[in-house]
């Protein structure tokens, strides 16, 4: 049997983010506006932060320096510093639903569901650094083993985008993946 402890975070968590040492977890917490970063050793929560409104999504970098947030309702992305819990907030488009990081840790991408699109946020000066078009109501996100190719599914029009994470060309549109394409992922062969 398996002794399971619950950790209370905040209110309606959506989603939650692993360190790349492990050692803790982020959780978005979408009913009060925050995140819950768990300390995995001693598992408590370490410090909650508020962020915009309806966290969502939720990443971290591979070096660990920053916990990346969409927030639904406001149309905002919070950059959180892990050492600090200092927020910075950038606007991006409407409804942005997931974020991750490419595998260099130099590129955040954040799918919009209200306008169609990804920003592409550079993580080095923590702004936005372009946008690009991808199929009606872009929702999860993956980017592919090697880190070359990241792959959005359009749950308003059963399709996946696929784009180049260098050049951030669109590489290609999947269609009839089915109705409401929503989460992806990659096996362990890729």
């Amino acid at each position: 049997t398996y002794e399971v402890n619950p950790i209370p975070t905040g209110a309606g968590s959506r989603r939650l983010a692993i360190s790349p040492k492990g050692d803790r977890v982020a959780v978005s917490n979408f009913l009060d506006d925050s995140v819950s970063v768990i300390d995995t050793r001693t598992q408590t929560v370490i410090a909650t932060i508020p962020v915009g409104a309806g966290p969502r999504g939720i990443a971290i970098t591979p070096s660990g320096d920053a916990i990346y947030v969409t927030n639904v309702r406001d149309g905002t992305t919070s950059i959180i510093d892990s050492r600090s819990f200092k927020v910075k907030s950038l606007t991006v488009d409407p409804k942005p639903w997931q974020v991750v990081i490419s595998k260099d840790g130099s590129k955040a991408f954040v799918s919009n569901g209200g306008s169609n699109t990804v920003s592409v946020i550079d993580t080095a000066q923590r702004k936005v650094i372009a946008t690009v078009e991808v199929g009606e109501g872009p929702f999860f996100m993956a980017i592919d083993r090697e880190g070359q190719k990241l792959y959005v599914s359009n749950g308003h029009d059963t399709t996946v985008t696929v784009v180049d994470v260098a050049t951030l060309a669109v590489l290609q549109t999947i269609p009839g993946i089915g109705e409401q394409p929503f989460d992806l992922d990659f096996g362990p062969s890729g």
